[in-house]
């Protein structure tokens, strides 16, 4: 259905967040101890192979629906052993079958384009994108990254998932050179490199999720009053 709002984000938003862990899993509560390894992936570039790796973060199964209407950022801690590179990120809502929808909260950043904390809102990060400063390969950065809001229930017995990568190429990339380069999303990456994920005790990675607890009924179109 439909409803009216007077502002955004809502006055009611109880901002939550889902925290990266080992494992896969993506938790409401942080991780606390400090020495744990970082999950890893490569990005080779489309002239070298047509795979995209990836790292998924998934919640445990959702017990009670749960609105998510708003604004959406990850934060997180990541190194690359390169001066550039792309981050690629979705959240999906995972079913038990293991399909997932894409709802479509979507974001990309490039390394070397710098956070603007005197400019950024805890809900909306801005970045100066209009020039590169070089990333210090294998230094541990915090990337604050903006995804597109979301406006969606969770049901029950489905879950969170976050999707990190390089590229967000569409399947046409891997069957047809015409137009490669548009199939491809954000530009990648011509060279090859290692990203690292940190979710530890001193980077405590997480997504930042603008929670609904509950809507009066008269800002519905049809009211449930």
């Amino acid at each position: 259905g439909y409803r009216y709002e007077h502002e955004w984000p809502l006055k009611r938003t109880n901002w939550k967040k889902l925290y990266l862990r080992n494992f896969g899993r993506l938790r409401w509560e942080p991780e606390e101890e400090e020495n744990v390894t970082p999950d890893a992936f490569v990005h080779n570039p489309p002239n070298i192979s047509s795979e995209v790796q990836s790292l998924c973060y998934t919640s445990e199964y959702l017990t009670r629906p749960m609105e998510f209407t708003g604004p959406i950022v990850l934060h997180l801690f990541a190194s690359i052993d390169s001066e550039d590179a792309n981050f690629v990120v979705k959240v999906h809502e995972l079913y038990p079958n293991g399909e997932r929808h894409y709802m479509p909260s979507f974001g990309a950043l490039k390394a070397s384009h710098k956070y603007v904390p005197e400019k950024s809102q805890a809900w909306q990060p801005i970045h100066d994108h209009s020039k590169k400063v070089p990333v210090k390969p294998g230094e541990i950065n915090e990337y604050i990254i903006e995804i597109n809001p979301s406006g969606k229930v969770f049901l029950p017995g489905n879950r969170i998932q976050l999707e990190i990568k390089a590229m967000d190429p569409n399947p046409a990339h891997k069957t047809s050179w015409t137009g490669k380069v548009q199939s491809m999303g954000p530009i990648p990456s011509a060279q090859s490199t290692c990203y690292r994920i940190y979710r530890d005790g001193k980077h405590q990675s997480y997504l930042l999720m603008p929670h609904i607890p509950n809507s009066p009924g008269e800002n519905w179109v049809q009211s449930f009053d």
